[in-house]
C-alpha cells in the first residue's frame, strides 16, 4: 500500500512537472450584503484561474476545495467542470463548499477561515496535470 502511494505521487509530480502551463488562482467567498462570513456550513466560492501562459489552452477538469483551519473539514468531492481557459483568459468557477468541524466546542468561537486548498486537474498541451496551493479567501458581495 504504501508503495503504491509513492508511486501515484511520482507520477503525479512527473505529470505536473512534464505539463507546459502557467496558472493563477485566486478565491473569494460570496457572502450577501447582510451576511456575516460564516466558518462552519455551506459557503459559496468563486475561483478564478487565469491562463498566464501565451501558447497553450489549459482545460480545468474538476477542481477541490478544502477547508484550511484548525478542527476544519469538508467530505465534499470535487466538482467536475471541463472548461477550456485560452491564453491570456480568465475562467470563473463557482463553487459551494460545506465545512464542518472536529471541535465539540461552540462553533461560534471558531476564528473565520481565511485560506482554502484548492486542487486542479487538468490537461495542457495534451498532457495532464495535478495542481494544488493554498488561497488566502477574498470577500465578494453576490450580486455584483
Amino acid at each position: 500500500m504504501r508503495r503504491a502511494a509513492i508511486v501515484l505521487l511520482l507520477l503525479v509530480g512527473c505529470a505536473s512537472a512534464s505539463s507546459n502551463h502557467d496558472l493563477r488562482v485566486s478565491v473569494s467567498q460570496l457572502i450577501s450584503h447582510r451576511q456575516s462570513v460564516i466558518t462552519t456550513g455551506t459557503r459559496l466560492f468563486r475561483v478564478r484561474i487565469l491562463n498566464r501562459s501565451h501558447e497553450a489552452a489549459v482545460f480545468v477538469h474538476a477542481i477541490h476545495l478544502q477547508p484550511v483551519g484548525p478542527d476544519l473539514f469538508s467530505d465534499d468531492p470535487s466538482q467536475y467542470f471541463d472548461k477550456q481557459v485560452d491564453p491570456g483568459e480568465t475562467a470563473i468557477f463557482e463553487m459551494s463548499l460545506t465545512v464542518g468541524t472536529h471541535n465539540v466546542l461552540e462553533t461560534s468561537s471558531l476564528p473565520a477561515m481565511e485560506s482554502v486548498e484548492v486542487t486542479l486537474n487538468g490537461t495542457s498541451n495534451g498532457k495532464d496535470f495535478v495542481d494544488s496551493g493554498t488561497y488566502s479567501i477574498g470577500r465578494e458581495v453576490s450580486g455584483r
